[in-house]
């Protein structure tokens, strides 16, 4: 028989490589990725890209640097691209005040980079014309939103009334989803003012649905503050003015009335909520009765699933519902209103098919309405496959209002209803969407109680592939990896219970993570088997604080990512990253548990370092054969890990030293 390879073989080792920093392997990958010579299909692709391969890590950088808090090396990294993106400093400059608004340590480099900012754009001459360009009055925005964030009025003011005076400025801004958002946090954050309140005021007047998106994100930002009380008493005036505007304006399609139901909601107001359904679902019925559907001319609605038994206007009211009561203050409803508003959704969830069903499960069960939800799901037709949907949304509502016994009794009728069905994909659904539910739930025992239960099939097929052997098919993977996830759980409570009582446990564990790394590749490809490595291994061994497991996992993680390419590569890096990075900030999910007598002794949390350093390593090393935008693509997502091992200044290196590693494209 073929011998099995051994874990600790399989582990990277760190190499000779690892001699030199970080930022400088990641710079000698970066010029031998130069001398590859690529093949026609991968030119024309990497031909369509409208960045320059340093520009785009340049940017990766400084927004890697903004996110975890490195300001003054993010502006240092931002300022390297000003002469090709002119609102690069400022764009770093918001992101970092956007995480670090309240770092005491944080705010005088802020708000000297704020008074640097407002002194060019105020003290330097504009003409005319630039005074009016698009450029200008972006970075006007910018600092706005950003002094805003700061309370730095008297920042504030001068610009929004400087760009109050260029011509139909605010149309364009407001238009633009990412400025409208900076426009609404410059004025929930500011006192009023006539210009803020003539914006507030005329926003739906001026704007039409954008103005009623603007109002939505002001409102947003207002009920955070609220709910957390810390409103000022401008703040609490401001929402009261936007939620007037609302009330009193005429809308004049149906997206800007759900959007004004939702502000309604985050009032309180349900009869004004109610209201505006009441109008939806008359100007609906007109629709219908007419003939006219108006989504047929509108080109950026596309379904991406048919739904054949769906009713679309029963769809539109129901997501109308259940947002405005998400968005709504239940704890502050009285009992009346609650009911009132379970019996209208509970008319409608089960007047179309059964993903509409179960989205109004969902937001009855957050009401309190626990038996409405249950009825609403019942009354999917059986035949329906997202019946098994809204099963699952039954019990993972119940759990969450912590009704165990009420989420047993519908996964044992969930179970019921999936055996008496044709085929295995209705189990296959409720079962490991069960376990799943219960998994999250920090709840193992019944997740491997429900895995247990797991019918294996038993005609001739099955019995000729594991007649010699046992072999794993798809099901079998997904049922062991999910035994896995529970097993490791439930080690890890047993450990901080009864440290006694878990050493059988652990060998279970280590050789079901072996089966699984064995058969894994076997059965999956590409972004399949990445999915699997990540969420059904990585990500539990790292909760449980299983080093040795997690740097075994290393090389076929490795192995996998390289056989991607482009931002699918980029972001599935950037995961694993992410993941690997708070083992060495020491900021994993779950405390390390105390040893057992006989279970394997687990490394110091110092030790991982040196063998993540060596997987960055060997990942740049096996992308550099595959061209310059796959290694700056790689280099890009495993830039929180670097940061973690090697500090802030390893990226202002890279960014430094890149534009002489990579030669210029021509234009």
């Amino acid at each position: 028989m073929r011998k099995e390879r051994s874990t600790v073989a399989r582990t990277i080792v760190p190499g000779a490589q690892a001699a030199l920093p970080l930022a400088q392997q990641a710079l000698a990958a970066i010029r031998q990725s130069t001398r590859v010579q690529l093949d026609e299909q991968t030119i024309l692709i990497e031909e369509r890209n409208v960045w320059q391969p340093d520009s785009w890590l340049i940017r990766r950088c400084w927004e890697t640097l903004a996110n975890a808090g490195a300001g003054s090396e993010a502006l240092q990294v931002a300022r390297l691209l000003e002469l090709r993106q002119p609102l690069a400093p400022l764009h770093a400059l918001y992101r970092i005040v956007q995480q670090q608004a309240h770092n005491a340590d944080m705010v005088p480099l802020l708000q000297h980079e704020l008074e640097r900012w407002h002194t060019r754009l105020f003290h330097t001459s504009v003409d005319t014309t630039a005074a009016a360009s698009p450029l200008y009055i972006d970075q006007l925005l910018v600092v706005a939103a950003a002094a805003a964030l700061l309370g730095a009025e008297a920042i504030v003011l001068p610009c929004l009334e400087r760009i109050d005076q260029a011509p139909k400025a605010w149309a364009r801004l407001i238009a633009h989803p990412e400025q409208r958002e900076q426009v609404a946090i410059a004025l929930a954050y500011t006192s009023a003012s006539p210009l803020t309140t003539y914006l507030i005021t005329g926003a739906i007047r001026r704007f039409d649905d954008a103005g009623t998106q603007l109002l939505h994100a002001v409102t947003t930002r207002l009920q955070q503050v609220i709910t957390s009380q810390q409103a000022t008493a401008d703040q609490t005036r401001l929402f009261a003015q936007c939620v007037e505007t609302v009330r009193y304006a005429t809308l004049v399609n149906l997206p800007s009335r759900r959007l004004a139901a939702m502000i309604l909601g985050q009032a309180g107001l349900v009869e004004e909520v109610l209201t505006q359904i009441t109008t939806i679902q008359s100007v609906l019925s007109a629709q219908r009765s007419t003939g006219y559907n108006s989504s047929k001319d509108d080109g950026s609605i596309l379904r991406q699933v048919k739904r054949t038994t769906a009713d679309r206007d029963v769809d539109f009211l129901v997501y109308t519902l259940c947002k405005a009561i998400e968005a709504m203050p239940l704890r502050q409803l009285e009992r009346e209103q609650r009911i009132v508003l379970a019996d209208q959704l509970a008319l409608w969830g089960a007047g179309s098919d059964g993903w509409t069903a179960s989205s109004a499960a969902a937001t009855l069960i957050e009401l309190g309405a626990i038996k409405y939800a249950i009825t609403v799901v019942d009354q999917i037709p059986p035949t329906d496959p997202a019946r098994s949907e809204g099963m699952l949304t039954l019990v993972r509502g119940l759990l969450k209002m912590n009704e165990p016994e009420l989420a047993a009794e519908q996964a044992e009728r969930a179970l019921t209803w999936a055996r008496s069905q044709t085929g295995r994909n209705p189990e296959r659904a409720l079962t490991w969407g069960l376990a799943e539910i219960y998994l999250q739930h920090d709840e193992p025992q019944a997740a491997l109680r429900l895995l247990e239960r797991w019918r294996e099939p038993t005609g001739w097929r099955h019995t000729l592939r594991t007649f010699w052997r046992e072999r794993l098919d798809d099901d079998g993977l997904h049922n062991s990896s999910l035994r896995f996830q529970a097993l490791l759980k439930a080690y890890q409570q047993g450990t901080q219970a009864r440290p006694g009582l878990t050493s059988a446990r652990a060998k279970e564990i280590q050789n079901l993570f072996r089966k699984l790394q064995k058969w894994a590749p076997r059965l999956l490809e590409g972004e399949a088997l990445i999915h699997f490595y990540v969420d059904s291994l990585l990500r539990p061994l790292l909760a449980a604080n299983q080093q040795p497991q997690v740097l075994a996992l290393l090389p076929d993680l490795r192995a996998a990512l390289i056989t991607t390419g482009g931002n699918k590569h980029a972001v599935r890096v950037t995961e694993v990253a992410t993941l690997l990075a708070a083992q060495i900030v020491g900021i994993a999910d779950a405390p390390v548990p105390p040893a057992a007598d006989d279970a394997v002794s687990l490394p110091a949390q110092a030790d991982m370092q040196p063998h993540l350093e060596a997987f960055l390593s060997e990942l740049w090393q096996s992308s550099a054969h595959r061209g310059t935008w796959q290694i700056i693509h790689t280099i890009e997502g495993s830039l929180p890990l670097l940061l973690a091992c090697a500090g802030p200044d390893a990226l202002v290196t890279i960014a430094q030293s890149i534009p002489s590693a990579v030669p210029a494209t021509p234009a």
